[in-house]
């Protein structure tokens, strides 16, 4: 995209603050993010998305009245890797972190909902877990729908192990390892690191912890991590069931187990991966300590309320094809939308507004004239880069707003071309001057082979949202055109 001149860009407050003007002012990009459907699809679990119905197209408009540019979402033959992993690096130390998984801890990865509003949401459980175990081994951003997409054209229904498989080698030239395991063997792979994808009997699972009360089918979840309970009563799994739209949960670890081993007939149907796909270096432990091993009452069809009973077989080569059995049809019923927004069309689109180059010195003194637009002052440059000791001059070039869209419930995505030697900083505001600017991180990526920045941002709450990605360099500033974001109710 062609980099715009003055027009469209912020007003920077000499050396000190950037003034966050409302969207009048601005040239402004816009994405409307529609309402999801609500009506049945067979063979697609209800509330899947029409072949239409995505989201409107990312719109960047100068400093006038003229039409923007249509910027879409990601091609979804461009496939997303993170930077930060390196196939040729060697893999983290026993109780490392991975340079590409979440800074905060447990989860490792971003939760990723198999109801994205690809037209085979519905029966998708085991491409969105197979996404979130991509990315704890191989750094690879995507979704349930998008891995799908890799599949022969016209493949519906539930899918396997080997189809899995078959994605990630296919678009990513990587490999997870499969196989029905005991729950020991199981428990030692989490605690030693690897997160896992599992089949579960939906059904067996106590119905204070499904996500979907109706649903008792097959189903697929991923397993993050293993720990103690603060008790010290036994282990627990952090489980992030695709069906949920934002977040995981802490299980019992037996109460997993028990609903695994009854859809394997004794065993588990899983598929794993460590950081880099490597078994980790250093003291790696064969199985995990006493107080968090198995204590032999998971066997198929126990139930919570049964007395322990003895300790689980191993698994006998009759529960070999357990691994490969389509899982996801019939589908779980989508999950309700949260509370509080409701991500509708709203309005029309925001185009037009004026020229920044008038209001610099005027609209940014202490006594600005009353025809001067709203805003809201912001630290500018942030910490990432002193604040220049003269008033900075404006670049065009070196940063570029290529797509937008919305992979995921709740979350919105923007992907910026720029050097991977200048870290952009990603601001947005409300629209309306009525909130402070946030920021969100860029981190650096490669989308279709080529190095991008990819910003990730929650959706705050609906009404209109204005962003720019922008960094300062020897005292320039380089800003993209100013983006705006609808979420309706």
């Amino acid at each position: 995209m062609k980099s715009l001149p003055f027009s469209g860009r912020s007003a920077f407050r000499f050396g000190l603050s950037l003034v966050v003007m409302a969207a009048l002012t601005f040239g402004v990009a816009r994405v409307v993010v529609p309402a999801a459907s609500k009506t049945p699809q067979t063979n697609q679990g209800p509330g899947g998305a029409k072949a239409g119905d995505v989201p409107a197209g990312f719109v960047t408009v100068p400093g006038s009245n003229a039409p923007g540019t249509p910027l879409g979402p990601p091609p979804a033959d461009q496939l997303i890797q993170l930077v930060s992993f390196n196939k040729d690096a060697p893999p983290p130390l026993f109780g490392e972190r991975a340079p590409w998984w979440t800074p905060e801890g447990i989860p490792r990865v971003d939760h990723i909902t198999q109801f994205d509003g690809g037209q085979l949401q519905g029966v998708n459980c085991v491409m969105a877990s197979g996404a979130m175990l991509a990315r704890l081994g191989y750094g690879i951003v995507t979704s349930g729908s998008q891995m799908r997409s890799l599949l022969k054209p016209g493949h519906g229904g539930g899918t396997t192990f080997s189809e899995l498989q078959q994605v990630v080698r296919s678009g990513w030239n990587v490999q997870f390892r499969v196989g029905a395991i005991s729950p020991l063997m199981f428990r030692a792979l989490l605690f030693a690191g690897a997160g896992a994808v599992v089949i579960v009997d939906y059904g067996v699972v106590p119905l204070n912890l499904r996500n979907q009360k109706s649903f008792d089918g097959d189903h697929a979840m991923y397993v993050d991590a293993l720990r103690l309970r603060a008790d010290g009563s036994g282990a627990e799994m952090y489980v992030m069931d695709p069906i949920n739209r934002h977040h995981g949960d802490w299980w019992p670890a037996e109460v997993l187990e028990r609903a695994a081993m009854d859809f394997g007939g004794g065993a588990i149907a899983a598929a794993w991966a460590f950081a880099g796909g490597i078994i980790p270096h250093g003291n790696y432990p064969p199985v995990p300590p006493a107080e968090m091993q198995p204590r032999g009452n998971q066997q198929p069809g126990h139930k919570p309320t049964d007395p322990p009973i003895a300790a689980s077989p191993a698994p006998s080569a009759s529960t070999e094809p357990t691994v490969d059995q389509p899982i996801g049809d019939p589908a779980p019923p989508e999950p309700p939308d949260d509370p509080g927004v409701d991500l509708g069309s709203k309005g029309s689109p925001t185009e037009g507004g004026l020229g920044i180059d008038f209001f610099l010195g005027l609209c940014v003194s202490a006594t600005k004239p009353a025809f001067c637009p709203p805003g809201v002052p912001a630290v500018y440059p942030t910490a990432k880069a002193p604040p220049p000791t003269v008033p900075p001059l404006v670049n065009q070039g070196l940063l570029d707003l290529l797509y937008t869209d919305v992979p995921q419930p709740g979350v919105w995505r923007t992907i910026i071309g720029g050097p991977s030697d200048v870290e952009p900083t990603f601001s947005y505001w409300p629209a309306n001057g009525s909130g402070p600017a946030l920021e969100a991180d860029a981190v650096l990526a490669t989308l279709g082979g080529k190095q991008v920045w990819m910003v990730t941002v929650p959706i705050p709450q609906a009404g209109n949202f204005a962003f720019l990605a922008s960094t300062i360099n020897g005292g320039v500033v380089t800003a993209t055109d100013v983006g705006a974001i609808s979420f309706g109710n």
